[in-house]
C-alpha cells in the first residue's frame, strides 16, 4: 500500500517554500495534535498560522499578550521553551535570546499570526505531510520515550506504543469513533506493530503506522452494512475481526432467525470475500476488490441479490 506520509524534511519544505500562487489560503489544512487550525496565511512564500491555534492544539502551550509592546509570548511548559513575537518584527526571542526569522508575525482581525515552520521547529514538534485526499500538514508533539517504546524489540511494548501514537484521519468518510483504549478493542495481526484493527462497537478501523503517525486507512460499520443486506441473514453481534495483509482470518457474526441458514462472512483488508457455511459445507460466493466506499456498497448490494439457499 502506498505510503502517504512523507518525511519531516519534506513537510517542513512544504511549510516554508510553497509559492503563494500554488497554495492559496484554503488549499491545505493544518492540524496540531488533531486540532484543525483556522485557515493559514501565505506571506513571503511562508506559512503563517494563528498563534492561538498552538494553544488550542497543545494543552502544554500557553500564550500571553502585551498590548503596549504588541508582543505575543507562547511557552511550552513541559519543554521549558518560550518564544516571543512582536508584530511586524523580523526578529523573535527564544528563551530571551534574539533570533532572526524569515518572515515577521502579523496581526489580522485582531489575531496574531506567526511563522508555522519556525514555531514548530522551536517547539521540536514532529511534522508530516499527506496529499491524499487533500493537502494536509500534521504537527504533533510526540514523546521521544513513546517513539523509543514503539521501536523496542519487545513486541508488547511496541504494540502499546502504537495505540498511543497520534491518530491521523485523512478521509472525510472515516471518522474517529471513541477512545481506542477505553472504549475499543485493538487487534494486531501476526507479529505486527505497524498494522492494527480497532473495533469500537460495530465499527472497525484499520490503521497503518508511518513516521510515528497511525493513519486510519479503512473503516467499515458492520451494522450499516448488515442493514443493506435486507431480508437475507442479518449480521448481528460481530465477535471478532482480525485482518492480515498477507492472509485472511474469518469474521464471525451471529444472524437473526430468517428463512435462511446461518453463515460466516469473511473479510480481508483490500477485499471482501463472502462465503456461506451450510451444515459445515462452505459455499464460496464472490470476491470483490474494495478501493472505495462505493465498492463496498456495490459488493453488499450484490450479496443482497444472490439466491440464498433456503432451509
Amino acid at each position: 500500500m502506498k505510503k502517504w506520509l512523507l518525511s519531516t524534511m519534506s513537510a517542513l519544505l512544504i511549510l516554508s517554500v510553497v509559492p503563494s500562487q500554488s497554495f492559496a489560503q484554503n488549499d491545505f489544512e493544518v492540524y496540531i495534535n488533531h486540532y484543525q487550525t483556522d485557515p493559514v496565511i501565505i506571506k513571503d512564500d511562508r506559512t503563517l498560522v494563528k498563534l492561538r491555534d498552538f494553544e488550542k492544539g497543545d494543552p502544554n502551550a500557553k500564550i500571553s499578550w502585551n498590548q503596549a509592546k504588541r508582543q505575543a509570548t507562547i511557552t511550552h511548559k513541559n519543554k521549558d521553551i518560550t518564544i516571543s513575537f512582536i508584530a511586524n518584527d523580523r526578529q523573535a526571542t527564544v528563551n530571551a535570546k534574539t533570533v532572526n526569522i524569515d518572515t515577521n508575525a502579523i496581526i489580522k482581525n485582531d489575531r496574531i499570526y506567526v511563522p508555522l515552520r519556525f514555531t514548530s521547529e522551536t517547539f521540536e514538534y514532529d511534522v508530516t505531510y499527506s496529499s491524499n485526499p487533500t493537502n494536509i500538514v500534521q504537527i504533533n508533539d510526540i514523546d521521544p520515550k513513546l517513539k523509543d517504546m514503539f521501536d523496542s524489540k519487545a513486541l508488547g511494548k511496541a504494540r502499546y506504543a502504537a495505540t498511543k501514537l497520534p491518530k491521523f484521519w485523512p478521509r472525510e468518510s472515516i471518522q474517529s469513533k471513541g477512545s481506542i483504549m477505553s472504549e475499543s478493542t485493538v487487534y494486531f495481526p501476526g507479529a505486527e506493530r505497524r498494522h492494527f484493527v480497532v473495533q469500537s462497537g460495530s465499527v472497525y478501523t484499520y490503521f497503518e503506522v508511518n513516521d510515528y503517525i497511525a493513519e486510519a486507512v479503512r473503516q467499515v460499520d458492520i451494522d450499516t452494512k448488515a442493514r443493506i443486506v435486507g431480508p437475507h441473514p442479518y449480521l448481528d453481534f460481530p465477535k471478532s475481526m482480525i485482518e492480515e495483509e498477507w492472509g485472511q482470518t474469518p469474521t464471525y457474526a451471529e444472524h437473526e432467525e430468517t428463512d435462511y441458514l446461518k453463515g460466516t462472512l469473511q473479510t480481508q483488508i483490500g477485499t471482501l470475500d463472502f462465503s456461506l457455511i451450510f451444515n459445515g459445507d462452505e459455499q464460496h460466493i464472490e470476491e470483490y476488490k474494495i478501493e472505495s466506499d462505493q465498492d463496498q456498497l456495490e459488493a453488499w448490494e450484490d450479496i443482497h441479490n444472490l439466491n440464498w439457499i433456503q432451509k
